[in-house]
């Protein structure tokens, strides 16, 4: 998550936001999250629907967003928010004032996230990450990114899995003999394999696709 936040400010941030914030990120000082999906559950612009309010020379930022990865360790969020027709991304510190972080109970006990809501949080013009409006191209090739790394990830461990069967199954005996021997089993394992290095293959060439 922070390096997908990361890359987010060194494509729309300017040279102050970058001393502002990378350093820390670098240094795992700051840990930082990109705060984008919404209750309406849609993935694309138009799911983006937290309302952005003008207040003088600041602005204000009400509403929700759904399963923010590990909001609940991070110092700042990267948060989109519907302005001038598209959509900005803003950087909010977590500790401001009107936003609180709800841990949520996901299936995968390894990943955190966290509803995060949005009650008046002041902002002020350089908080911005580029122009107004403008930040959804840049949002949605990080985002493409992400998917593909989290693909990556799940056939790393599906992988894994595959190997721990397998292994298991040169040491489980049963009627006298290692399960790996009978034809049931074999033809699972020869499966699983397939399936796992056609996974393999599909991330590769999603990772080719996203880089060019």
């Amino acid at each position: 998550a922070t390096a997908v936040a990361a890359r987010a400010i060194t494509k729309l941030g300017n040279d102050e936001q970058y001393a502002r914030y990378l350093p820390a990120i670098a240094s795992g000082e700051l840990v930082a999250t990109l705060a984008v999906l919404e209750p309406s559950d849609m993935a694309g612009p138009d799911g983006i629907e937290l309302e952005l309010v003008a207040d003088g020379e600041h602005f204000t930022l009400s509403g929700t967003k759904s399963f923010v990865a590990w909001a609940q360790g991070a110092g700042l969020l990267l948060v989109a928010a519907r302005e001038a027709g598209g959509v900005s991304l803003f950087a909010v510190p977590s500790d401001a004032e009107g936003l609180s972080i709800t841990p949520l109970v996901l299936i995968d006990p390894t990943n955190r996230a966290a509803r995060v809501d949005f009650d008046a949080v002041k902002l002020a013009a350089g908080d911005r990450l580029g122009e107004a409006g403008k930040a959804w191209e840049a949002l949605s090739a990080l985002l493409d990114a992400a998917t593909v790394a989290l693909a990556a990830e799940m056939t790393g461990a599906a992988d894994a899995a595959v190997i721990l069967a397998a292994d298991y199954a040169k040491i489980r005996e049963q009627f006298g003999q290692p399960i790996g021997r009978f034809q049931g089993i074999k033809h699972v394992l020869a499966e699983l394999h397939v399936a796992v290095e056609s996974s393999r293959s599909l991330v590769h060439y999603a990772a080719w696709a996203v880089d060019n």
